[in-house]
């Protein structure tokens, strides 16, 4: 009746209770669970098991097999005390268990500056998901895949550190997306892209780098000529874009 109210936890709870006191003593253990913000208890056992719980019901309780992956047992008498139980259980955990207390995050991040960021990068990751999509074969399986593979790297990077499950390495960052102009400056000459996608593309990257800079300094400012630090163009192609334009920002710093 839980499961069918969708009280999922409960029911794996209490179906681990009525396990360990009317079959035999199973290792039970503990978890804290970020997602519902509680500590939950839990045992599992090896499908070998089936057969000798099966024997233990014989003549007490219903054990009706409906397919490999779902027996139900009826019959099971209703028990109390449930709550001094679950209490014994886990002020049995070590202290240094998962269950005892929340972990501290690891995320090293401000979450304004990566949020920003992570939606500048999803939308960029998306971009370029279609666009390899539509490259030459000989490219759509090279430099394609690279970049699609290098963009995905980089936004999980960035899932992972907004919620706290690990540091987000800023320098494997700035490595993803330098490298990911020069496959893209490679591709526009190569013919795979045209000259106005190129300039968007670049914008974009200028934008998640500019946001990722003020991130790694830990506060609103950045210095000065970021678009010359991140370029990976050459001296004279930078001339020439300095010449000519392309779109992207010149030395300005960036705020917010």
């Amino acid at each position: 009746h839980l499961v069918r109210d969708s009280k999922f936890w409960q029911a794996w709870e209490r179906s681990s209770f009525l396990f360990s006191k009317l079959f035999r003593p199973f290792k039970i253990n503990a978890r804290f669970f970020k997602n519902i913000s509680a500590e939950m208890v839990y045992l599992g056992f090896p499908d070998t098991l089936l057969a000798k719980i099966q024997e233990e019901c014989d003549g007490k309780y219903s054990y009706k097999v409906i397919d490999e992956n779902h027996v139900v047992i009826t019959g099971l008498p209703v028990l109390e005390n449930f709550d001094d139980w679950k209490k014994s259980v886990l002020g049995a955990v070590p202290k240094t268990s998962p269950a005892s207390k929340k972990q501290e995050s690891h995320s090293n991040v401000n979450p304004r500056n990566m949020m920003l960021a992570y939606r500048e990068m999803y939308d960029y990751t998306l971009d370029i998901c279609r666009r390899t999509g539509k490259f030459y074969k000989n490219y759509k399986f090279g430099l394609g895949d690279r970049l699609r593979n290098d963009s995905m790297e980089l936004l999980e990077m960035m899932q992972l550190a907004m919620q706290g499950f690990a540091k987000f390495d800023f320098d494997r960052a700035m490595q993803i997306l330098v490298r990911a102009r020069i496959q893209l400056r490679i591709l526009q000459d190569l013919k795979q892209i045209a000259n106005n996608q190129w300039i968007f593309v670049n914008a974009k990257i200028e934008t998640i780098l500019n946001l990722l800079r003020l991130e790694s300094c830990g506060n609103d400012t950045v210095g000065e000529n970021l678009s010359e630090f991140s370029s990976p163009l050459s001296p004279a192609l930078q001339r020439s874009r300095q010449t000519h334009g392309d779109g992207l920002p010149q030395g300005t710093p960036c705020r917010v």
